[in-house]
């Protein structure tokens, strides 16, 4: 039968291997972070040159960026998109709407003129409303007169372009 000192050590290793395990799970989690801070620096940079080329987002990005680098990009941005929003609730319906209705045009939604974001939250309201149909999602529509719930998630649209714009135009800073 083992003696109590031999089980408080057999405890104290058992304590240690934990410890250590969660030491270096913290190291790896740092690592990850001073990567990813780096990469974002990384990429604030190659936003901002994609931004003062001007022209063509879409094609300039295809151009210029390598598959990887096209990828953190779109995820960065990605991550500034607002929360809280009736477009982004779309995601609690499995609807990528980033991925759908911005497939062609992401970049351009996110960086180019605000006269090119603004005509996609057109077809962004018509895709909103198909889904809506589609899944019978309640936004009250029946409380709206004519096209006024048309209207209304236009504005929806128009103000999560807006926010998301504003959002990368802040982190860029």
């Amino acid at each position: 039968m083992p003696s109590l000192t031999q089980g408080a050590i057999r405890f104290e290793k058992k304590q240690d291997r934990i410890l250590l395990s969660a030491l270096r799970l913290h190291v790896a989690q740092m690592d990850f972070l001073i990567n990813h801070i780096s990469d974002r620096k990384d990429l604030r940079n190659i936003i901002k040159k994609i931004l003062k080329a001007g022209g063509d987002i879409e094609s300039h990005i295809s151009d210029k960026l390598s598959d990887e680098e096209r990828e953190k990009v779109k995820d960065i941005l990605h991550q500034l998109m607002p929360l809280d929003t009736m477009v982004t609730d779309m995601w609690d319906w499995d609807i990528r709407f980033e991925d759908i209705t911005f497939e062609d045009c992401f970049f351009d939604v996110a960086l180019a003129s605000e006269d090119v974001a603004m005509e996609q939250a057109e077809y962004l309201k018509n895709d909103i409303i198909e889904w809506i149909n589609e899944f019978n999602m309640d936004y009250a529509q029946n409380q709206y007169d004519g096209n006024e719930f048309e209207k209304y998630i236009l504005d929806q649209c128009k103000t999560f372009i807006i926010k998301w714009r504003n959002n990368i135009k802040e982190g860029l800073r």
